[in-house]
This record gives structure tokens, C-alpha cells and sequence, in this order.
């Protein structure tokens, strides 16, 4: 319920190299806090790297909607 625990976790598993499972939590993140703007960027980077390039456009989109600064 608490979306700092699952972004906790994906920037421990972003930092090891380990995308597909960062991917999954910054999206579990984003089910509880769908505006939580750290979680919208690191999630597009993340898909970014991994070459989903059209899905992480969407999620950068969003971002700069929920805080165009």
C-alpha cells in the first residue's frame, strides 16, 4: 500500500543492472501512485533501456503532464 516500498525496490534493482524486475516494481509503484512522477521517470528510463521505446515516450508524456516543470 505504501508506493515508497516498491520504488525502494526497483532503484535497488535498477542500480544492480537488474531492469526487468525494476520494471515491474516501478509498475507495481505505479498502481498505487499512479501520478508518483519519480516512479513515471525511472520506469521510462528503465523501458528506454530495455528498447520499448513507444511505451516509454507514453510514460515521459505523463510525467511531463503531472508536472510540466
Amino acid at each position: 500500500r505504501n508506493p515508497e516500498v516498491p520504488f525502494t525496490a526497483a532503484t535497488v534493482y535498477e542500480s544492480v543492472g537488474d531492469l526487468q524486475n525494476a520494471l515491474r516494481a516501478y509498475r507495481n509503484v505505479l498502481k498505487l501512485k499512479p501520478g508518483f512522477l519519480p516512479a513515471l521517470v525511472n520506469c521510462a528510463a528503465c523501458l528506454a533501456d530495455l528498447g520499448d521505446l513507444p511505451e516509454s515516450l507514453d510514460l515521459y508524456t505523463s510525467a511531463l503532464k503531472a508536472d510540466p516543470n
